[in-house]
């Protein structure tokens, strides 16, 4: 099927939902069976090429498609809900690739969570190394005509049902101990309660800590790491864990007992099927060590554009003090209660042609946002089908070894209560 095709059959469906009693009124499953075969075509199609303009080396987005907003200036929906109607738009003629006109305001908001790991000496103790992580949250919007920082501040601020939760890390020391470990609470309201720590032990000295991997607007991935030395014995095990918010403050008393989402409770049972071909694979017996695999010890991972879920091989040294993992994919892709947006309309090779240092990218859901990451800088542009806006671009310092950990998007009504939520409580 052509483009041409397709843009004839969506201006016909655009026409219907102008009609009576579509304008004023939700389509009908007739409109949304049709709306949602022009989609399945039109994914089909192959990426948009992104030609690139002048010595700066920047994209221009010719053919990206962006959601119309039906009625534009009395209608805005979210974009879980535009997304199912969204329709390609013509292709820009050649002066507009070359020239690109000035951007369209900027409607999405951008809440990014990153976070930087420290190690430090420890003299005071036998172990004598401690590993922590910290974290900041900031939010781009566009404000006067120019993408800014809107609000930004320590430790993660998400999401999470109809509030915005705060993530952070509990600090624990004794004359031995050293413990760190992630809490979560709704910004509004009574806190919720945190885990107790357990019972100090004064004969054995114990290292613990968490980091997120991953932050949604429900689950997060942590890691968590564990020394202890009693005697003459030092052990150590890393694991990962995915898990809802409110499990991070949930109590234990041993790893059997560490609240978490196992693969099965997102995949069902895709998860068996997708684990058996991971054993049967190469990527256990090339580790060369006693390894092990199975659903509970996953997490979300990024990957060039995208966030998929990986599977902990873990691995065991011969004396079994030592436990580790590594993370592997696995065959299964996340569903939208785990990511709520997670699309990316740009071909991975023009993205490198605009920025050869980029590592990652994504696209707003509104298509009026592009964010490139390197390993120093995150780079945010407002586009529009005709091209990239060079004027109002921001760049982001990233501090050394620091990560994307959370990229969230808020569109229409809802960038506004973000924006006002982020000033509120990033401090």
């Amino acid at each position: 099927m052509s483009l041409d095709d397709s843009r004839s059959e969506d201006q016909s469906l655009r026409e219907e939902l102008a009609k009576p009693p579509f304008a004023e009124k939700s389509v009908d499953a007739e409109l949304k069976r049709r709306i949602g075969e022009a989609i399945d075509r039109r994914r089909s199609l192959p990426r948009r090429r992104l030609p690139l303009i002048g010595s700066a080396a920047l994209v221009l987005i010719g053919l990206l498609v962006i959601a119309p907003r039906l009625k534009q200036e009395t209608v805005k929906v979210p974009f879980e809900q535009a997304a199912a109607t969204e329709q390609p738009l013509a292709a820009p003629s050649a002066a507009a690739v070359f020239e690109p006109l000035p951007a369209l305001p900027v409607r999405s908001v951008l809440l990014l969570g990153l976070r930087t790991d420290h190690t430090e000496k420890d003299s005071r103790r036998t172990l004598g190394q401690t590993e922590s992580s910290t974290y900041r949250t900031l939010l781009i919007a566009e404000r006067g005509g120019k993408l800014l920082t809107a609000a930004e501040g320590g430790g993660i601020l998400m999401p999470y049902g109809q509030q915005f939760w705060r993530i952070g890390t509990k600090t624990k020391e004794t004359s031995t101990d050293v413990l760190h470990a992630l809490t979560a609470a709704p910004v509004r309201g009574q806190a919720e309660a945190a885990a107790d720590w357990p019972a100090d032990d004064p004969n054995e000295e114990v290292k613990h800590e968490e980091k997120l991997l991953y932050v949604g607007n429900k689950y997060v991935s942590v890691g968590e790491s564990d020394q202890v030395k009693r005697g003459n014995t030092t052990s150590r095990t890393d694991t990962v864990w995915t898990k809802e918010i409110r499990q991070l403050n949930a109590a234990r008393s041993a790893a059997a007992d560490e609240p978490h989402v196992s693969l099965r409770d997102i995949f069902g049972d895709s998860a068996a099927s997708a684990l058996a071909v991971m054993e049967g694979s190469s990527v256990l017996t090339e580790l060369g060590m006693e390894t092990e695999v199975n659903g509970d010890h996953w997490a979300v991972a990024r990957k060039r554009g995208s966030w998929e879920p990986q599977v902990a091989v873990t691995q065991r040294a011969a004396s079994s003090r030592v436990s580790s993992y590594v993370l592997a994919d696995v065959n299964l892709k996340l569903p939208y209660s785990v990511v709520s947006y997670d699309e990316m309309d740009v071909d991975w090779k023009d993205v490198k042609a605009a920025r050869p240092a980029a590592v990652d990218a994504m696209t707003s859901p509104d298509r009026d946002m592009i964010a490139i990451v390197t390993s120093e800088y995150i780079f945010v542009h407002p586009f529009t089908d005709n091209g990239v806006a060079t004027d109002m671009s921001l760049r982001i310092d990233l501090n050394p070894g620091e990560t994307m950990i959370m990229a969230q998007w808020a569109t229409a009504k809802y960038a506004e209560d973000w924006i006002a939520q982020a000033r509120a409580n990033l401090r």
